[in-house]
Parts: structure tokens; sequence; C-alpha cells
């Protein structure tokens, strides 16, 4: 469910939708959090999981006048 959510925010983003950024944001969030209640149990996969969502949180917010120039 939530794999499908985030894929139907990929697409939004490829066209530049609001929406799909403020998803994309939240999903990479919760990400975050899951992966920090994994960390005592896998410490290498959670903290590269973590880092990759940080840095899909800076891409789609860095990145967000494109959707303006658009």
């Amino acid at each position: 469910m939530i794999g499908l959510v985030a894929l139907c925010a990929g697409l939004g983003l490829f066209f530049g939708k609001v929406w799909a950024k403020v998803t994309a944001i939240i999903v990479a969030s919760c990400s975050i959090l899951a992966n920090f209640a994994w960390l005592p149990y896998y410490p290498v996969w959670a903290v590269l999981v973590i880092a990759f969502d940080l840095f899909v949180i800076w891409a789609v917010t860095v990145h967000g006048s494109d959707f303006r120039a658009a």
C-alpha cells in the first residue's frame, strides 16, 4: 500500500504536481521513523535507508523552484 502511494508520488513528481512533493516528503519521513525503530536490530541497513530518505527529502525540497519554472 505504501509502495503504491510512493509510486504515485514519484509519477506526480515527474509531472510537477505539488501534492506529489508533499506526499513524497510524508512517505520519506514515515520511512525514517520506521527505520529508526529497526536501528538496534539492523544498524547498517537502517542507517543506509535513513540516509537515502534524508537525501530524498532534500532533493524534493531543494528543487521546488523547478515546479514554478515549468
